[in-house]
């Protein structure tokens, strides 16, 4: 079964409330109330649910309540709701039949187990064009079906099977050859991953030259014992009128809500940051991705990508997330909140870079620390406790 109230760009509305539908023996029912939509499924004796993607609580979901809205978790604990990839889809193996539910609406998105009532899941999210999917059948087939909606995951290159090397930070370039020859007495590596510390000043697309003096040497010294290097680039383009990747974004940055360079603050200090949702603006990123790359790079890690800033509530932010009121320019020219469309710019940012990274590599590889479905098209996600 397959429900679409959309598409996601224009705006709809609802009768409320809908006849309900009957699914596996579940009443389904979808209606509005004051601003939010709401899809109730009866829980039925004997059900157990899964999926909603990494949470911090057990494996079976029943009698819980989830917020799926990318957010930095570096204070990772079992009572967050909201932690930094967003997946709404929920499995349900019952005694009467196996069922999944896939939500297609990119902002925020509230699932409740039979919390508020108990032989209810409800579904709650903000008044927002959306697809809604039904499927039955055996969880392999249910699995099977989710793909063939989101798509498969991308090929893996070999080395990412491999024992690869990650911490917060190595440099200089002298400790990261030593670091390769120390591991490599006792096994073999097959990636090093280079956290910011190897930028200029945190500025994406740049080498510290001190720290870094002879990235090609570095690379090399790599590639001839085997070892990809992957280095980290995040979305925050320093605000500097002298940096060139400052200037190429104005213009196909987010705005705020008075239409002018949404600013906020990350590593590098004072920052904006791609619009990925304008396809102007991923043309720019894909050609600095092309640009970047060198031979001994086996692919990119993007961090930082739910965007998350460094201005918590207490400093005046949105505890550590992007204004919601901040705002996105479709190719149609149609503007949307962040907050309507939130949990797409890791999605947006991955598929971006994986394309431009299919023009320089045979096989890229891309982790990525913020996710919706369908990312795994292009990258992997890291699990970050």
């Amino acid at each position: 079964m397959v429900l679409r109230f959309g598409p996601l760009d224009q705006q709809m509305g609802l009768s409320n409330p809908s006849e309900p539908l009957s699914f596996l023996e579940r009443k389904v029912q979808i209606f509005t109330r004051e601003d939010s939509f709401f899809i109730k499924i009866d829980i039925m004796d004997g059900d157990i649910f899964f999926g909603l993607g990494e949470q911090p609580s057990g494996l079976i979901r029943n009698r819980g309540r989830f917020s799926l809205y990318n957010s930095s978790s570096w204070d990772y604990n079992d009572v967050r709701q909201s932690i930094y990839s967003s997946f709404p889809f929920l499995l349900c193996i019952g005694e009467s039949g196996c069922y999944g539910l896939l939500l297609n609406m990119p902002g925020k998105v509230n699932f409740d187990l039979g919390v508020e009532e108990y032989d209810k899941v409800i579904v709650s999210f903000a008044k927002s064009p959306f697809e809604l999917f039904l499927f039955s059948g055996t969880p392999s087939e249910i699995s099977e079906r989710l793909t063939e909606i989101t798509g498969r995951p991308f090929e893996l290159p070999d080395w990412a099977l491999g024992h690869q090397v990650s911490r917060f930070t190595y440099f200089p370039q002298s400790s990261v050859t030593e670091i390769i020859e120390d591991y490599t007495k006792e096994f073999p590596v097959s990636a090093l991953y280079l956290d910011i510390d190897y930028m200029n000043g945190y500025r994406i697309f740049t080498w510290d030259r001190e720290r870094f003096p002879d990235p090609e040497a570095l690379l090399d010294f790599c590639s001839k014992r085997g070892i990809y290097i992957v280095p980290i680039i995040d979305p925050g383009v320093r605000a500097d009128q002298g940096y060139d990747v400052f200037k190429k974004f104005i213009g196909n940055a987010i705005e705020d809500s008075e239409g002018n360079l949404y600013f906020d603050r990350v590593w590098p200090g004072t920052c904006i940051f791609p619009d990925f949702l304008r396809s102007s603006a991923r043309q720019i990123w894909g050609d600095l991705i092309k640009s970047f790359y060198r031979p001994g790079m086996g692919g990119i890690w993007l961090d930082m990508s739910e965007p998350s800033m460094h201005r918590t509530r207490d400093a005046g932010g949105f505890g550590n997330n992007i204004d919601p009121a901040a705002v996105h320019t479709l190719d149609n020219g149609i503007k949307v909140r962040n907050s309507q469309v939130h949990n797409l710019y890791a999605y947006y940012e991955a598929m971006t870079t994986y394309e431009a990274l299919k023009g320089v590599m045979d096989k890229p590889f891309i982790l990525t620390r913020a996710g919706y479905p369908g990312i795994q098209k292009t990258c992997g996600h890291m699990d970050r406790r």
